[in-house]
């Protein structure tokens, strides 16, 4: 905008806008992706997967992917006897889970998970209680586990853990787990032999 200012009464003087003040810039911040972008393409492939195994070992890939999470781990549920096996897992570590079960009635984490039908966060500060489960000692003491059941009319088939998320997905971690878990859930149904 020009203002004009009579300095006589015969000619007008033009008066320059002020300069315009340079904007501070904010600090950025890494923006947070959403999770369920990448499970949706990943899950997608499970159509392809050619046994429980592989299929496992994607969902486990992918959670840990999406959420930033430090290990994964997708046990079955064997239903008559009642035992938890691990048959996939991703994240960091040297650690050998894969194959390793238990009695599910015996663990804690999956006790919870069972006796809820629903998802379970535990968090753990310092040393792990005596009832934890041993692959929590194997992939290295937790700070939060979230599990959640692969249920299929009523019964749970599976049960997948995501062990340290990234705190920035923490209120979305569960949700994603639900998601693969529901997935996966179908995958076992029809591929049931």
């Amino acid at each position: 905008m020009v203002v004009m200012k009579r300095t006589d009464a015969a000619a007008p003087v033009a008066i320059p806008p002020p300069a315009p003040v340079p904007a501070i810039a904010a600090p950025r911040m890494g923006s947070v992706p959403d999770p369920t972008d990448v499970l949706f393409d990943a899950v997608y492939e499970l159509n392809f997967a050619s046994s429980t195994w592989e299929a496992a070992g994607m969902c486990a890939e992918t959670l840990a992917r999406a959420l930033n999470a430090r290990t994964v781990v997708i046990h079955t549920h064997d239903l008559e006897r009642r035992e938890l096996k691990a048959i996939g897992a991703s994240g960091d570590g040297d650690f050998d889970i894969i194959g390793m079960s238990g009695s599910a009635e015996d663990d804690l984490i999956a006790s919870a998970v069972l006796c809820n039908q629903k998802s379970v966060t535990m968090r753990f500060e310092g040393e792990l209680p005596r009832m934890a489960p041993s692959r929590l000692y194997a992939v290295g003491a937790p700070r939060s586990v979230v599990a959640v059941p692969a249920m299929v009319w009523g019964r749970c088939l599976a049960i997948i853990e995501v062990i340290d998320a990234d705190e920035r997905f923490d209120g979305r971690v569960a949700d994603s787990a639900a998601y693969v878990a529901e997935r996966f859930a179908e995958f076992l149904t029809e591929n049931a032999a």
